[in-house]
């Protein structure tokens, strides 16, 4: 099992502390109070790999996203930049995402290689692609691709 991005996190987390940076301090603390959470909650001794800390990073990142709509609704700008500030900050812990162009090729190729399937199968289709792409593409952005070519 790969540890390498949990330690990425803490050096960056230690480098933060020296540097008095506030702000990569108070990002990097929520995701590793996020990352211990998770390992509680699989069981005693449990060390997280780098496929679940990517999850606890994407989910962090989904987390702000919604946020960011909630305060732009509101008319709270700041926290909405606040917020939009730390998915940045986030987003470098996640593998290069995928471009649109290059997601759709793969959700073509998908759809290419199941038995024509329709808007029925949606479902299908997209825990094909999710298979295939794994992390690389957000997965807001696959469902609005196959939701377009499937026809939906």
């Amino acid at each position: 099992m790969e540890f390498a991005l949990k330690k990425r996190i803490e050096g960056d987390f230690k480098a933060a502390l020296k540097s008095q940076d506030r702000f990569a301090l108070d990002v990097l603390r929520m995701i590793k109070s996020e990352m211990k959470n998770r390992e509680i909650e699989k069981g005693a001794g449990y060390t997280l790999g780098d496929d679940e800390v990517t999850s606890v990073v994407s989910s962090a990142i989904k987390k702000r996203r919604d946020s960011i709509e909630m305060f732009t609704k509101g008319g709270r700008q700041e926290l909405a930049d606040k917020e939009s500030k730390e998915v940045e900050f986030l987003a470098r812990y996640l593998p290069q995402q995928m471009g649109e162009d290059e997601l759709r090729e793969a959700v073509k190729s998908v759809i290419a290689s199941m038995d024509s399937p329709g808007v029925k199968q949606m479902g299908q289709v997209m825990k094909a692609v999710i298979a295939e792409v794994g992390k690389k593409a957000d997965g807001s952005l696959v469902s609005k691709v196959v939701k377009e070519l499937l026809g939906a």
